[in-house]
């Protein structure tokens, strides 16, 4: 159910390509309003969930390049270290943000499905997915992935 202008309320139409749009705007509405919220970017918010993994020179560097916004360059670094650890959760999501920014959408999703193969239950790495599928135009997929997030009731994490 969502608010309308005046007040009420009305179910939203799932089942259609309009309904699955609705749904994804107002996903990426209620996160940058929780973005805005904070005083601190999403990029900071990223840094929070990657500060494991910033005790790795190659990661920080990568990191670095990231945060200054040359996703081009940090992608390829984040690439040479899945190399290296194609299974490492961390580093397959650097990568996701990464293809995802510079339009490789293909990349990104490649990338969303290995988290999940090893670990169901991200919600974040899910939700990534679910964009991903719609900017991709794979609505049916998209709806899953958004219907699963919603579905397990997610915090902060997401």
């Amino acid at each position: 159910m969502v608010a309308n202008h005046i007040g009420g309320s009305r179910q939203l139409p799932l089942s259609s390509t309009r309904g699955v749009v609705a749904l994804a705007m107002f996903l990426t509405i209620f996160g940058a309003c929780q973005a805005g919220a904070q005083t601190t970017p999403q990029a900071a918010d990223d840094t929070a969930m990657f500060a494991a993994y910033l005790t790795d020179p190659a990661f920080a560097q990568a990191w670095s390049f990231y945060r200054a916004g040359d996703y081009a360059k940090a992608y390829d670094l984040f690439l040479a270290l899945l190399r290296e650890q194609p299974d490492n959760e961390g580093i397959n999501m650097a990568v996701a943000l990464c293809a995802r920014k510079t339009g490789r959408l293909s990349q990104a999703s490649l990338a969303y499905e290995r988290i999940l193969t090893s670990k169901p239950g991200n919600l974040r790495a899910r939700a990534e997915l679910g964009r991903v599928y719609l900017e991709l135009k794979q609505y049916s997929l998209a709806r899953e992935c958004f219907e699963a997030v919603i579905k397990a009731k997610p915090g902060d994490e997401v």
